[in-house]
């Protein structure tokens, strides 16, 4: 039996659910909440449905405190529809009402903390700075799942949720303006609301780095660029369509590069939905990373990373089930042989080997579900893009919420795809992992003018040292 905290959306209660399954936890819930059982939707508190026992087994086992939202499905899509022009937040959420009842969001946010803070609200004139942080972060936190998980939340959503606080809990008015603006100012665009909301979406997604140059282009012909966008939104990748597809993606190159490196900072879920046959033709634009040099280059070199690595690491390595895991296991070694500089990790102390290690790799059983693998890879701490591997011979390419399938036959295949899929993003490599892929991209080669960092002594010296282990 498993603990859990459980918000029921549509009461506006919570409680603590003791089970041992999904099942077992919608049964108590089609009881509390007097709902058919086959019309509840089971989620984490992060916004992540809960598809089948085996996600829901992953979960709790992979999570301190394992918090879920309950929903019907019909709830799903009304009322926190993302905004569109067929739907602007002037026709929906001011003449909806969306943000009536703002005790209830705080109430069903899953999140600690709250019931102290709804009754300071209710009984106190004045809240501490702390209150304040703890309603921004709930109401930052639904901003976000329920408007801002591709862009930034829409001004006049934001410019309404910053009324409506304040006129429902009058103590956190200020006296600038006219007392919501430090929520959020609609004309300046600037906020706390927005501004949480856009760092959640940026940490849930993928950071953009600035870094990287772009390669010099031609002028753009933005009505070629236009209908060579519209082509790869409106139709699938088939065989008869596979080099005008190609084709569409030369003449979108420049564009896409000057968006996903504009201050806008698209995260992938976003780059992905404006460019969907990333997803499937992926491999067509990796130019900077040649796939089939880093493999080659690299099986010339992992004998000899196994023979520098200490002797704990490679007597575990040596005991691999397939030699899949094994040269999976021999690129995760590099975070060992190559840490990062305090200075590019989080402030605390360095997660342990076994953690970083599954921020870049992960495997599971062949029969695990695609979507409940791709769910517990973040649980588990895994950085974008990383690599999903389902038995010894399915790769998968993880980007937000997606999942690229790989055609590849070999671990250091997937992982030149893995680096190539930095560049078509133009990611931020993940900190603890950053010198890791500075020593790839000396592997592969990578032109030096298209290279995160100048490479460092470190790296020079590993390097070195590789160069004098005979084979």
């Amino acid at each position: 039996m498993v603990l859990c905290r459980v918000s029921y959306l549509m009461t506006g209660k919570k409680s603590l659910c003791e089970c041992s399954s999904m099942d077992d936890m919608l049964d108590q819930a089609s009881l509390k909440c007097l709902v058919d059982k086959v019309l509840l939707i089971l989620e984490t508190a992060d916004g992540f449905e809960v598809e089948d026992e085996l996600s829901f087994s992953v979960y709790v086992s992979n999570t301190e405190e394992p918090s879920f939202l309950v929903k019907k499905k019909c709830d799903t899509t009304e009322p926190h529809p993302t905004p569109s022009v067929e739907n602007s937040p002037s026709d929906g959420a001011k003449e909806k009402g969306l943000f009536d009842d703002l005790r209830k969001i705080i109430e069903t946010s899953g999140r600690s903390g709250t019931d102290a803070l709804l009754d300071k609200l209710d009984n106190q004139s004045e809240l501490d700075d702390k209150d304040i942080k703890k309603m921004n972060t709930v109401f930052g936190s639904y901003l976000f799942l329920n408007y801002g998980r591709e862009v930034n939340p829409d001004q006049e959503i934001c410019d309404t949720l910053a009324r409506a606080i304040v006129s429902q809990f009058p103590m956190t008015k200020t006296a600038v303006g006219n007392g919501w603006e430090s929520w959020f100012d609609i004309e300046t665009g600037k906020g706390r609301l927005v501004n949480y909301a856009s760092r959640k979406r940026r940490r849930t997604g993928t950071k953009r780095q600035y870094n990287k140059k772009i390669p010099a282009s031609s002028e753009l012909n933005m009505e070629d660029v236009t209908q060579a966008t519209n082509f790869m939104q409106q139709c699938q990748l088939a065989n008869s369509n596979k080099e005008q597809m190609i084709h569409a993606f030369n003449v979108t190159y420049d564009a896409r590069r000057k968006w996903i490196t504009s201050k806008e900072a698209p995260c992938c879920n976003s780059v992905i939905a404006k460019y969907p046959r990333l997803l499937d033709m992926l491999e067509s634009k990796i130019t900077n990373c040649e796939v089939q040099l880093f493999m080659e280059k690299w099986l010339a070199i992992e004998d000899k990373i196994m023979q520098v690595l200490p002797v704990n690491l490679r007597q575990g390595i040596e005991e691999s089930e397939s030699n899949v895991q094994k040269s999976a296991k021999i690129f995760q070694s590099l975070v060992s042989l190559l840490p990062a500089s305090p200075g590019r990790g989080k402030k605390g102390p360095r997660p342990q080997r076994e953690e970083l290690e599954l921020q870049l790799i992960q495997f599971f059983p062949e029969d695990t579900n695609l979507n409940s693998a791709i769910i517990a890879a973040a649980s588990r701490g895994m950085k974008q893009p990383g690599l999903i591997i389902l038995g010894v011979d399915k790769f998968y390419l993880k980007l937000d919420e997606h999942a690229v399938k790989l055609g590849v036959g070999c671990v250091s295949e997937a992982m030149g795809y893995v680096l190539g899929a930095y560049f078509v993003f133009n990611c931020s490599y993940p900190p603890l992992w950053h010198m890791v892929f500075c020593f790839l991209e000396e592997v592969v080669n990578i032109p030096k003018e298209l290279r995160s960092v100048k490479s460092s002594i470190t790296i020079r010296n590993f390097v070195s040292k590789l160069s004098k282990v005979s084979n």
